[in-house]
């Protein structure tokens, strides 16, 4: 065999072995992905099922539902631990969470994940909502605010932060300023002006 030609062999050989390489790697990436994406999956089923209240077309009792969420929270905890960045895992487990009413927990993911994904208004007015629930009326009104700094446009922070004024705090001019606020940045909001005009009857 000539030189010319054991080294095409060579060539040949090195390719070959680069791209079975290359598709191995992509394999082993797949059979990883499905294996970390189980649990996942299964929490996800387990927990779509138990908000819409039903599975496989019946409807489920509430014991049947926490349940689903039970199993959601078991199977969603261990993908967090494979796929700690992973934010939808993330949002659902701080929503079973909540809807088993373990509020510490869903607030303790929910600043979790805040530290990446900390420009999502709505993130800080659900926390809101959580502190409100545990009477943190000091966090409650921070995280309030900051939803509102977030997105002007936010309704809801502007009536559940009034609302603790003047129901909480008993602050009611507190609370017109709020809705006046929201008012200057959403004009033709009814529910922000229902509010302001009860407030100043």
């Amino acid at each position: 065999m000539g030189k010319k030609k054991k080294i095409i062999i060579a060539i040949i050989i090195i390719v070959i072995l680069i791209v079975g390489g290359f598709f191995s790697y992509k394999l082993f990436l797949y059979i990883k992905s499905a294996i970390n994406n189980r649990e996942y999956n299964a929490g996800e089923q387990s927990y779509t099922d138990a908000i819409a209240g039903s599975q496989n077309g019946k409807v489920l009792s509430k014991t049947e539902r926490d349940q689903l969420y039970n199993n959601a929270i078991s199977n969603l905890e261990i993908a967090q631990q494979k796929d700690p960045k992973n934010l939808n895992i993330s949002y659902q487990l701080a929503s079973a969470y909540q809807n088993t009413g373990d509020i510490d927990k869903s607030i303790e993911s929910l600043i979790k994940i805040s530290e990446q994904d900390n420009q999502n208004a709505n993130l800080f007015l659900t926390l809101g909502n959580l502190y409100r629930t545990k009477s943190d009326l000091g966090v409650t009104t921070d995280n309030y605010q900051k939803a509102i700094s977030l997105n002007p446009n936010l309704i809801e922070a502007y009536i559940n932060l009034a609302s603790v004024y003047e129901i909480n705090l008993n602050q009611k001019d507190a609370a017109i300023k709020v809705l006046q606020d929201g008012l200057s940045k959403n004009p033709d909001n009814n529910l922000l002006k229902q509010e302001l005009e009860r407030l100043n009857k």
